[in-house]
């Protein structure tokens, strides 16, 4: 996949997520009130179900229609179509864009390994207490959960005393949950999708709000563990220091999310089961529902990617291979190629074929081609078309040969055994 590629893939996926993002962050209140805070952090899965179906509809094959006489090819002379093309080096709007948001990806990702270092830079001389739970040298330091390969419940070094053991009981199995639902791998996704998308301010507003539901839906596990604790609850994280660095992967129990809107929710009454399969109904709907959108809408948008649809310029033609002219094997080769923005097959697929030899024929010379590249806005993009290549037994050019082309495809080129 060349940079128009991986820019449009990007951009795709970015818009459908934003869509997603925007349309969470901005029902998250009505979530939780009717289905609980369970569901509501489950309907971020929503996120990667847009940008999955996104990224396959960008992927989609974009056809090209070209209208061009039949060009004939004898025996084993090479062809041309008018002048040789040739390849100019104009400025490409893409790269520019994709070299600044390059730079941009790089900014973001060093400030939130940045942040990581510094939460984790407090972290030394850890004191190990208990099958991953390990005590820090100072009181501002956890609970907190870190550490993707080697996960540690990190707790604050006067844990023991400024707790009591219900407390001590319910944030330790806070973390546990965490590490349970892979919580911390989640996190580092988010990190990731931050990144990719940097420059856009919704991914740090939903970024944010998806943390809070994460911490609200182990709080809700909790206290189901837990029943009749919440005041307990309230008060072990009233007592807790505020001084937080970001912690961009990991889970802290007192984070920088307001500490209001998770004292609210404890005073919360559960939801019936009804009430959560209704929500989880009506995710799936939901999902199914902008995730056809997405797969149809860059599905449909690569039907005029372009102002100028590729045309043959200067083509080696294939060889008629000796055994199956001998055996009296002949037909249509149809390739799928991609020509990309310097005018060479940057990808080859057999679509249809009567015989092996003939499609080997046939790939081995569109390695050598060079066509003039679609366009658009007079930048060259990338494309992909269809190419049928007659091979035939006698000279009689094949009655469909010369027919109107389809909308997907170039004209048809001509292979005598010769």
């Amino acid at each position: 996949m060349n940079t128009d590629s991986q820019l449009g893939l990007l951009i795709a996926i970015s818009v459908w997520t934003t869509v997603s993002a925007a349309l969470l962050y901005l029902t998250t209140h009505w979530r939780q009130r009717h289905f609980g805070a369970q569901l509501a952090y489950r309907s971020w899965l929503l996120l990667p179900i847009t940008a999955l179906a996104a990224g396959l509809g960008h992927l989609q094959p974009q056809w090209t229609n070209s209208p061009l006489s039949l060009l004939p090819v004898v025996g084993n002379a090479s062809l041309q179509r008018g002048a040789a093309w040739v390849q100019t080096q104009a400025p490409n709007t893409w790269s520019l864009l994709f070299a600044l948001w390059l730079i941009g990806a790089a900014i973001c990702l060093s400030w939130l390994v940045l942040q990581q270092w510094r939460f984790q830079s407090q972290l030394r001389n850890l004191l190990a207490i208990g099958q991953n739970r390990f005590l820090a040298k100072r009181n501002d330091v956890g609970p907190a959960l870190i550490g993707l390969f080697r996960p540690k419940i990190v707790l604050p070094n006067d844990f023991a005393t400024r707790y009591s053991s219900l407390q001590q009981a319910m944030i330790v199995r806070h973390e546990t949950l965490h590490l349970a639902r892979g919580d911390i791998w989640v996190n580092a996704l988010i990190a990731v999708w931050l990144v990719l998308n940097w420059f856009n301010p919704i991914a740090y507003l939903a970024a944010s709000r998806l943390r809070r539901d994460q911490e609200l839906a182990c709080d809700a596990a909790v206290l189901r563990e837990f029943p009749g604790s919440a005041k307990t609850y309230a008060e072990a994280m009233l007592s807790t220091q505020l001084t937080v660095l970001g912690l961009p992967v990991g889970c802290h129990w007192q984070s920088s999310h307001p500490i209001k809107e998770r004292l609210i929710m404890l005073t919360k009454p559960t939801h019936s089961r009804r009430q959560g399969l209704f929500g989880l109904l009506l995710f799936g709907l939901t999902a199914i529902g902008l995730s056809s959108i997405a797969l149809a809408g860059q599905e449909s948008a690569t039907e005029d990617e372009f102002d100028v649809a590729p045309s043959y310029a200067q083509l080696t033609p294939p060889k008629y291979p000796k055994s199956a002219k001998d055996e009296r094997v002949s037909g249509r080769v149809t390739l799928k190629l991609l020509i990309g923005t310097d005018g060479k097959v940057a990808q080859a697929e057999v679509v249809d074929s009567p015989d092996s030899r003939l499609s080997e024929a046939a790939e081995a010379a569109v390695k050598d081609w060079v066509l003039v590249p679609a366009s658009k806005q007079g930048e060259p993009v990338p494309a992909w078309v269809m190419v049928p290549i007659d091979f035939s037994l006698d000279e009689t050019v094949p009655s469909d040969a010369s027919a109107p082309t389809q909308g997907n495809q170039l004209d048809a080129l001509y292979v005598k055994a010769g």
